[in-house]
């Protein structure tokens, strides 16, 4: 995959808020996913695997605040924003 290509393609919040090996990472990934070969595709299995890596090796974007009863996390906006974002692209793919 060209490196100049797909930063002019990857959206301006993405460009911002990755690191360029986390994007070549989840392209790569992204690649091998649409292999039109079913076998050579990679399982959900090695897809949450590698995606879970990349999570690993951000700053946690997720806070953890202590209560008398435990760990509560707060999601800040950035977060819950692309979440409801990807899950109507997924939808409405369908």
């Amino acid at each position: 995959m060209q490196e100049d290509r797909l930063f002019n393609t990857v959206d301006a919040q993405v460009l911002k808020e990755g690191s360029e090996t986390e994007i070549q990472v989840v392209a790569n990934l992204a690649r091998r996913c649409l292999n039109l070969n079913g076998r050579n595709r990679p399982t959900m299995r090695e897809v949450t695997s590698e995606l879970e890596a990349v999570q690993k090796s951000r700053k946690p974007s997720i806070s953890a605040q202590q209560n008398s009863e435990g760990v509560d996390f707060v999601e800040d906006d950035s977060v819950r924003h692309w979440d409801v974002e990807s899950l109507q692209e997924v939808s409405s793919s369908f």
